[in-house]
């Protein structure tokens, strides 16, 4: 069977009926030259890159459109660390199976009150953004970084304009 499969060279790979993904298995997935899919359970299956990387990811459907969340990376030495709980874990972090499982919970949750967690991902990456930068200016004014003046030109539409020093 094996030997079948790895002729064959799927853009997706199927779990096993009813046991989903291992440790043992994401072990074993190595890159190709396209990214390929394998199917765990409840929706949730992981993306293999061409680099090598293994994202976890969860399709789901708010108002009739399809989004998907990337949970986080798959890191082959999170198994043999102590499972943390739910409230440590945040979506991108690196990831063992189990509990990237315990992410997929929550985003259900979240779907099933029609709340999207791409959404609550997005706002919670601004708002970190946003408290790095308070109180200070975003950039490093004076250190190599052109302030923008009157006297700077502008190239809008194929004409330069801005003032001719």
């Amino acid at each position: 069977m094996s030997a079948v499969l790895s002729q064959v060279a799927p853009t997706s790979i199927p779990a096993a009926r009813g046991r989903g993904l291992t440790d043992i298995r994401l072990k074993g997935l190595k890159p190709r030259e396209k990214a390929y899919k394998a199917a765990d359970r409840d929706g949730m299956y992981v993306v293999v890159s061409p680099a090598g990387t293994i994202s976890f990811r969860f399709d789901y459907r708010i108002g009739g459109r399809r989004k998907t969340l990337t949970l986080g990376r798959y890191d082959p030495a999170a198994p043999s660390k102590a499972t943390r709980e739910l409230d440590a874990l945040d979506y991108g972090m690196g990831l063992s199976l189990a509990e990237a499982r315990l992410l997929l919970t929550r985003a259900r949750r979240s779907v099933e009150k029609g709340d999207s967690p791409s959404r609550v991902k997005a706002e919670k990456r601004t708002e970190a953004a946003q408290a790095l930068t308070r109180g200070r200016p975003a950039l490093p004014v004076g250190r190599g970084v052109p302030v923008p003046s009157q006297d700077v030109r502008h190239r809008v539409g194929g004409v330069v304009r801005g003032s001719v020093a």
